[in-house]
């Protein structure tokens, strides 16, 4: 930089550069020193974040016998599907196996099922080839299942254990 000069008198003389001071080592080495440490100490936390399932205290509740406490694991947001229920007692159309899909017993469509109602009861197994009774037509028909049977029904609405 170069200074010019205005004005009487004789010019200022430029000033120096400043060379930093022990001090100034000081200030800069305990500067580098802390930015160090920070960033080492962060590496750390994120390391044992990482190894957190593995530790046994990871999942610790928080005491107060003078120990530290130790926050638990969060644990991830998930939509589980619900358990099975067992086999079920309200049915629509398909072919369900009795004592697997359904429970055996007597069953009733709920409302009066329309003329194109088709239902049959069938050995399990058979691929529909041994029917055991079977019926066409509305109404509100009552038909006794058993394990080892199959169930059929098409066009008949729901239809519920009694």
């Amino acid at each position: 930089m170069t200074y010019q000069h205005i004005g009487n008198g004789p010019p200022a003389p430029a000033p120096q550069a400043r060379r930093p001071t022990g001090t100034g080592k000081l200030f800069i080495g305990i500067a580098i020193g802390l930015t160090l440490g920070i960033g080492i100490g962060c590496l750390g936390m994120i390391g044992m974040a990482a190894n957190d399932d593995k530790t046994p205290a990871a999942n610790a509740a928080p005491t107060t016998a003078g120990s530290t406490y130790v926050p638990q694991k969060e644990q991830p947001k998930t939509t589980a599907p619900p358990a099975p229920a067992g086999p079920a007692t309200s049915i629509g159309d398909g072919t369900w196996t009795v004592g697997v899909d359904i429970v055996a017993g007597t069953w009733r469509p709920v409302a009066a099922a329309p003329d194109a109602c088709y239902w049959a009861v069938l050995k399990s197994g058979t691929n529909g080839n041994d029917i055991i009774a079977n019926d066409n037509g509305g109404g509100r028909p009552t038909v006794t299942l058993k394990d080892g049977q199959d169930f059929q029904s098409s066009r008949c609405g729901t239809w519920a254990k009694q």
